[in-house]
C-alpha cells in the first residue's frame, strides 16, 4: 500500500512543486501559452470569443510535419468529438490524422499559416477540459516527448550526426522531415498523433 496523497506532508510537498515548477521555462523553442490547454495527440484548445474555442497543433507537431502538402479540416457545421480524429495532414506519401481535443460544433477553419486549425463551439455549458494538459503540466510532458523524439532521430544519420536536434536540448529545426529523411517517419507520425 503506498498511498502519497495520503501522507500528512504530501500537500505541503505538492504546492512546494508547483511552486518550483510556476517559472520554469517551456522546453526550447517549443512555446507554451497559460492561456491554452494541451491535448496529448499534439493539439491546443483555447477560449475565444462568444463561447468558441480556438484549435491548433502544437509547436512539437508542426516542427514534425513540416510544411503540409495536403491538409483536411472538419467543416463548418460539422460536429466533432473530443479524442476522434478529425484533422488529416499529408505530406508526401506520410499521412497523420490527428484528434480534436474538445467536443462541439465547427464554426470557422483556418490553416497553417493562419497559427490555428478550426474553431469549435462546445455543446452545454461545459467545454468538457478536464482531460487536457495545463502549460506546467504540458511543460513536463513536451520535455519527455522531446527526449523521445531525440531517440528516433539518433539513429537516423549517425554518418552525419545530424539529427535535427541539439544534443543540449536545443530546440528541434523547424522542418524535421527536411532535416532527417532517413527517420522513420511513419512510426514517428503516428506516435505524435497517437495513431499508435
Amino acid at each position: 500500500g503506498f498511498a502519497c496523497g495520503s501522507c500528512p506532508e504530501h500537500a505541503e510537498l505538492a504546492k512546494q512543486a508547483r511552486l518550483a515548477h510556476t517559472d520554469a521555462p517551456a522546453p526550447v523553442g517549443l512555446g507554451l501559452s497559460a492561456d491554452r490547454l494541451y491535448h496529448r495527440g499534439h493539439t491546443w484548445v483555447e477560449p475565444g470569443p462568444e463561447g468558441t474555442w480556438t484549435v491548433g497543433l502544437d509547436e512539437f507537431a508542426a516542427r514534425c510535419c513540416g510544411k503540409p502538402d495536403l491538409l483536411n479540416l472538419p467543416e463548418p457545421g460539422e460536429q466533432v468529438k473530443a479524442g476522434e480524429r478529425c484533422v488529416k495532414l499529408q505530406r508526401g506519401s506520410l499521412a497523420a490524422r490527428f484528434p480534436s481535443p474538445i467536443a462541439g460544433e465547427v464554426t470557422e477553419i483556418g490553416g497553417p499559416t493562419d497559427g490555428w486549425l478550426y474553431r469549435v463551439r462546445p455543446r452545454g455549458a461545459a467545454a468538457g477540459t478536464e482531460h487536457l494538459l495545463s502549460r506546467d503540466e504540458a511543460r513536463i510532458w513536451l520535455m519527455r516527448e522531446l527526449e523521445w523524439l531525440q531517440g528516433r532521430l539518433g539513429g537516423a544519420d549517425e554518418s552525419a550526426g545530424e539529427t535535427g536536434m541539439a544534443a543540449d536540448g536545443g530546440a528541434p529545426v523547424d522542418d524535421l522531415i527536411a532535416a532527417c529523411p532517413d527517420a522513420d517517419w511513419d512510426g514517428i507520425w503516428s506516435q505524435v498523433s497517437l495513431e499508435v
